[in-house]
């Protein structure tokens, strides 16, 4: 039990508690991956990225499963079904049920519970005190929780009975909750195939045909100008933190640009590369998120990763015409992007774009009747986005009201200290006869043949390639080049190139 004047008040023959107290807490480990016979096995191992976007309550496995082997010769801990995994860096927070017998990597801290807690009650309450857990963490390249701040969280325990009441009216509530979530999406994405369809209705549909006017097909090298930009030197003071807005990927986030993150001053403008958008130019992303754009409503410089779209003539080409052909020219954009790391597009594939463009007065007719319609679809889209961020509240206020007793109506026939009294008692028994938390993280002796009696078993008299031994022998590419090295020093094996593969050949002494 714990009495800490600091926390809130619990409904009678409730008990706080700290999760040291409860449970026994066991961190993670990752067998070394330069051993391969570590991996690859059939014991499930989770890492924090497995848990991101994870919606379910329970998990049975992760991307990458570990042997015995590395499981016995790590500091990895194989916890039983039914404890609760919570990542404790990079992100702090991501709760999980093990839904069999598991280990984690150790970016966790674990929860091993005895029989007589209800692993979904501290699921729960676990994804309700993540901003607790993060203002206990420390750490200088990344924030990271350790096992005594993680043991030393308060927790509410109700009298069992009571938790699964609790429990039950939560999923209750998230349950209409997610039915509401469902339909809003739904809206946003009909939202979004709304909104592309009126783009292409207006390039190659009825839009078109409705403001027919005067319309060339050509390429966008035809009628406009592709401006790139740049950096001034990060290492040069002067060149920074004046009044000129300077804009690079992480400012293109809505239709409009009207500031930016950094900006640069006069000098900075003048002694570098970049270029200043006027007001109403369009930008464009060219390389990292390349196909989106923005309207600029102040003059900003860009950098190197945007273009200014400028059309060749002012007086034939309207902005905002611009704006919403690149919209729906932003598909076509992306498929055309290259590059393994960064994605982009040069400026000559963008030039070659093909399209069909009408004279001035259709753009312009067409400009109107677009703006219209997207302004209804993004009042829509505004109206489901704030309903989508009051589900998300209203999840939270579901929590903080449930470990306050504030859900359900109370049978005050057993109490939490009872539990607490058999939860001690079995926690002791548990840590006695539970061998994985007996003994230390040690590296078990492993007896291994070394690679010459490999070869051996597997070759004998053969000639064999590399290719071969490394899909036969289960070796690291690091160790089996210089074992491999060490063997042709001492003769125990020779190399020959053999012309008819064109291709060096192995055989043993």
């Amino acid at each position: 039990m714990t009495t800490n004047k600091n926390l809130h008040k619990l409904p009678e023959k409730w008990e706080w508690t700290t999760l040291s107290e409860l449970g026994i807490i066991v961190s993670g480990g990752t067998p070394s991956t330069e051993e391969p016979e570590f991996w690859g096995g059939e014991i499930s191992w989770i890492t924090p990225s497995d848990l991101s976007n994870y919606k379910e309550k329970y998990i049975s496995n992760g991307s990458r499963n570990i042997t015995i082997e590395g499981l016995t010769a790590s500091s990895a801990r194989l916890i039983p079904k039914g404890s609760i995994i919570f990542s404790s860096r990079a992100p702090i927070g991501y709760v999980a049920i093990a839904k069999n017998d598991l280990c984690t990597n150790q970016g966790f801290k674990n929860l091993v519970i005895t029989d007589s807690l209800y692993s979904d009650y501290i699921y729960y309450y676990l994804k309700s005190i993540k901003h607790i857990a993060e203002n206990l963490a420390s750490g200088t390249t990344f924030l990271e929780l350790s096992g005594s701040k993680f043991g030393s969280i308060n927790i509410p325990i109700a009298p069992i009975i009571e938790q699964y009441k609790i429990v039950s009216r939560i999923e209750e509530l998230n349950s209409a909750l997610d039915n509401s979530e469902d339909l809003l999406l739904k809206v946003v994405r009909h939202l979004a195939i709304y909104k592309q369809s009126l783009l292409k209705s207006a390039f190659y549909g009825n839009l078109k045909n409705k403001f027919k006017g005067n319309w060339k097909d050509g390429e966008l090298g035809d009628i406009y100008n592709f401006i790139g930009g740049g950096t001034p030197s990060k290492k040069d003071p002067s060149y920074w933190n004046g009044n000129i807005f300077w804009a690079s990927v992480k400012d293109i986030q809505e239709p409009y640009l009207s500031t930016t993150l950094d900006r640069i001053t006069e000098k900075g403008l003048k002694d570098s590369s970049t270029n200043l958008a006027l007001v109403d130019d369009v930008i464009l992303i060219s390389r990292i998120n390349p196909g989106k754009i923005a309207i600029a409503k102040s003059e900003v410089a860009i950098n190197q990763d945007l273009k200014i779209v400028r059309p060749l003539s002012s007086n034939k080409i309207d902005n905002k015409f611009t704006y919403y052909l690149f919209l729906y020219l932003e598909n076509e954009i992306v498929k055309l992007s290259k590059g393994t790391t960064v994605k982009g597009i040069r400026v000559d594939e963008l030039k070659s774009i093909k399209i069909s463009y009408p004279d001035i007065k259709t753009q312009k007719s067409l400009v109107s009747e677009l703006d219209q319609n997207y302004s209804l679809a993004d009042d829509l889209l505004a109206s489901a986005l704030s309903c989508l961020k009051r589900i998300e509240t209203y999840r939270h206020i579901i929590l903080h009201k449930a470990f306050r007793g504030e859900l359900i109506e109370f049978d005050n026939i057993d109490s939490a200290n009872d539990l607490l009294i058999k939860v001690k008692s079995e926690k002791e028994n548990y840590l006695n006869s539970i061998e994985f938390l007996k003994r230390k993280t040690v590296k078990v002796p492993q007896i291994k043949k070394t690679l010459l009696e490999l070869l051996k078993d597997e070759f004998s008299d053969e000639t064999f390639s590399m290719i071969d031994i490394k899909n036969r022998i289960k070796l690291s590419e690091k160790n089996l080049k210089q074992e491999l090295f060490k063997l042709l020093d001492s003769k125990d094996v020779n190399s020959f190139f053999c012309n008819d593969i064109k291709e060096i050949l192995y055989k043993l002494k």
